[in-house]
């Protein structure tokens, strides 16, 4: 057997493993994880809700093998009687469905407005739970409220580039976002996809355009 001297080198590094995702977004102060009953959160206020698939049954699946691996974040507004959800949506949902009484959750009392949206932004970005419809939708809730393409820019800490981009993909047709949406394609093949339809308009059929991205 040959020592450490003369046994042959490997070539290259070897891999370094793969660190497991972080259960909270860098640059949001960390809370203490508390158990929140489920009655006490209101799932009804969607305001900082930017997902439009709302399909549930893998992560029920997941809670209810392994149980619930990350926190939700909620914050109570001022003068209301429940909790918001800042981020944490579809764990709420689920654990609603699997009937479980509580919820794993960190709770931030310090939040304005623009701040919860930066957060609830920032989390699933982080997790990269996000389409581009998802991100369209987020901004468009951003503009109900008044807040210029700047405004949104600095709270979602995005690009003007980036915030142009997602403002067009708010005007595809249905079957394109529920491309995006369903991850058959991305929001650059999207693009592509329009820039071809607006040039040539019913010659290019756009279903079947989208069967052929890979």
């Amino acid at each position: 057997m040959a020592d450490e001297e003369t046994a042959p080198k490997r070539r290259g590094r070897p891999p370094k493993p793969k660190a497991p995702p972080p259960p909270f977004v860098s640059g949001i102060p960390e809370g203490d994880v508390v158990e929140v009953h489920m009655d006490e959160i209101d799932l009804d206020n969607t305001e900082l809700e930017f997902r439009v698939d709302q399909k549930l049954k893998d992560l029920v699946e997941d809670i209810k093998v392994n149980g619930q691996q990350f926190p939700v974040i909620l914050r109570r507004a001022k003068g209301a009687k429940q909790y918001q959800v800042i981020s944490g949506f579809r764990r709420c949902r689920s654990i609603k469905q699997l009937e479980w009484s509580t919820v794993k959750a960190i709770v931030r009392d310090d939040m304005d407005d623009d701040m919860a949206f930066r957060i609830s932004f920032m989390e699933n970005e982080k997790r990269k739970n996000l389409t581009g419809v998802d991100k369209a939708h987020a901004m468009a809730k951003l503009r109900l409220r008044d807040k210029s393409d700047a405004e949104i820019q600095e709270i979602f800490g995005l690009g003007k580039s980036q915030i142009d981009r997602y403002k067009q993909v708010s005007t595809f047709p249905p079957v394109i976002k529920e491309a995006i949406s369903d991850k058959k394609i991305k929001t650059t093949h999207s693009l592509s996809l329009m820039r071809a339809f607006n040039a040539h308009g019913d010659k290019v059929d756009l279903a079947d355009w989208i069967d052929r991205v890979d």
